[in-house]
C-alpha cells in the first residue's frame, strides 16, 4: 500500500495505491493494483497538484465523502478538464436526489424564487455580484427545501439569508461534479449514511457507516435537512481499505464516529493508518476516542490542513501524527505526506515529514 496526503491549501485530498487480490472485480485491475482518490480539497490548481504528486492523471475510484468545499472543490476541477479522471465516482446518495437532471420527480419553475432574491438583494451590494451567477439550476436546491414558498427569503434574518446564498453556490458545485462525470462516461455510485450494517463498495474499499444504493432505489431516501447539506459532517461517509488482515487504511472524513457500527478488528496496531477526523477538530473527540481503542504509538494518523481548530483529542492521540501543514506553521505551504506499508508489516514515511507539532 502506498498512501499520500496531497498538499492542498485547505481540506482533505488522500490518494491510495494498493494491490488487489483475485476477489476483486477485474475491471479495476491494472497490473493487479487499484488507485483511489478520497476527497479533493481547495487548491489554486488541483489538477497540477494531483499530476505532480501522483504522477498520473487518472485513478480507478474517486470518493466524495460529503458536500463541503474543502472536500469536493478539487474533484470538480478534475472533471472540468474534459478528460475522464476516473472509472467510478462514489458520492452521497442525496446528490442524486437533488439533481434535477437525474431525478424526474423534481419539477417546477424557479423564476419566482430568483425574483424574490433580486428584490431582497437590490440594496445589498455585498451579494449582487454573486447573485448574477445564480440561475434556475442553482436555485433547484432551495426549491426542493421550501416547496416554492417565495415568502421564505422574506422571513429570514441576515445570517440565514447569507448562509442560504452560500449553500446555493455550494449546491452548484456538487451538481456540476455529477453532471460533468456522467458526461465524461464516469460511473456514479451512491452511498447513504447508516448507523450500522454498512454494505456495498468493493473488496478493496468498503464502507464503515454507509450503504450503497442503486439509483432506482434512491427515491426511498427522504429529503431531510438539506438546508444543512454543506454542514452534514455527522453523516460524512467513512470507508476502509483492508489488504487481507495485514494492513488497513481508514478514511475518517469529517465524521465524529457517532454511528453504532463497530470499527474493524483483527489488525495489528502497527498495520493501521487513519486520516485525522475533521482535520483534527476539537469537535471530533469521540472519533479519536474510538480510534485510540484500535491503535497505539505504532499506528499512523495523517492530518490534512484545515480551517478547524485542532483539539487536544488530536494532540493526545496515541498514533504517530503527521500533517501536510501543522497549525503552528504560519505562512508555510502545505507539503505532501507519503507513507508505505512494507514487507515488515508496518507503515513507514517516504517523505521527510516532522512529527506533528499542532497545539
Amino acid at each position: 500500500m502506498d498512501f499520500k496526503a496531497l498538499p492542498v491549501k485547505k481540506g482533505d485530498a488522500f490518494y491510495l495505491h494498493r494491490v488487489v487480490g483475485e476477489e476483486n472485480n477485474c475491471k479495476y485491475k491494472k497490473e493487479n493494483s487499484v488507485q483511489i482518490l478520497f476527497d479533493a480539497g481547495v487548491c489554486s490548481n488541483f489538477v497540477n497538484t494531483f499530476k505532480q504528486n501522483v504522477k498520473n492523471n487518472y485513478v480507478d475510484v474517486i470518493v466524495c465523502s460529503h458536500s463541503d468545499s474543502d472536500h469536493v472543490f478539487g474533484v470538480r476541477k478534475l472533471m472540468e478538464t474534459g478528460v475522464k479522471p476516473c472509472s467510478e465516482l462514489w458520492v452521497p446518495a442525496e446528490w442524486y436526489l437533488i439533481n434535477k437532471n437525474l431525478n424526474p420527480k423534481l419539477k417546477g419553475s424557479y423564476e419566482d424564487l430568483i425574483s424574490t432574491l433580486k428584490e431582497r438583494l437590490n440594496s445589498d451590494t455585498e451579494y449582487q455580484e454573486r447573485l448574477i451567477q445564480l440561475d434556475e439550476h442553482d436555485l433547484h436546491f432551495a426549491f426542493s427545501v421550501i416547496e416554492n414558498d417565495i415568502t421564505f427569503f422574506e422571513k429570514m434574518d441576515r445570517y440565514k439569508f447569507r448562509k442560504s446564498i452560500y449553500i446555493l453556490m455550494q449546491f452548484k458545485v456538487i451538481t456540476d461534479i455529477v453532471d460533468l462525470a456522467i458526461n465524461l462516461g464516469v460511473i456514479c455510485r451512491w452511498f447513504n449514511y447508516v448507523d450500522s450494517n454498512p454494505s456495498g463498495g468493493e473488496p478493496f474499499l468498503r464502507p464503515i457507516n454507509c450503504e450503497e444504493f442503486l439509483s432506482t432505489q434512491i427515491s426511498t431516501i427522504k429529503l431531510k435537512d438539506f438546508y444543512n447539506l454543506n454542514r452534514k459532517n455527522k453523516e460524512a461517509l467513512v470507508f476502509k481499505s483492508c489488504q487481507s488482515n495485514k494492513a488497513m487504511v481508514i478514511f475518517s472524513s469529517d465524521s465524529n464516529f457517532n454511528f453504532s457500527q463497530a470499527l474493524p478488528s483483527g489488525f495489528t496496531k502497527e498495520s493501521i493508518l487513519y486520516t485525522a477526523p475533521h482535520h483534527g477538530s476539537a469537535k471530533n473527540a469521540n472519533a479519536y476516542s474510538r480510534l485510540n481503542k484500535i491503535t497505539d504509538q505504532n499506528s499512523f494518523c495523517i492530518r490534512s490542513h484545515g480551517s478547524s481548530k485542532v483539539g487536544s483529542c488530536h494532540v493526545s492521540a496515541l498514533a504517530q501524527k503527521y500533517c501536510t501543514k501543522c497549525n503552528t506553521m504560519k505562512g508555510i505551504t502545505p507539503k505532501i505526506v507519503e507513507a508505505k506499508f512494507g514487507v515488515n508489516m508496518t507503515w513507514s514515511l517516504l517523505t521527510q515529514t516532522p512529527i506533528c507539532q499542532c497545539k
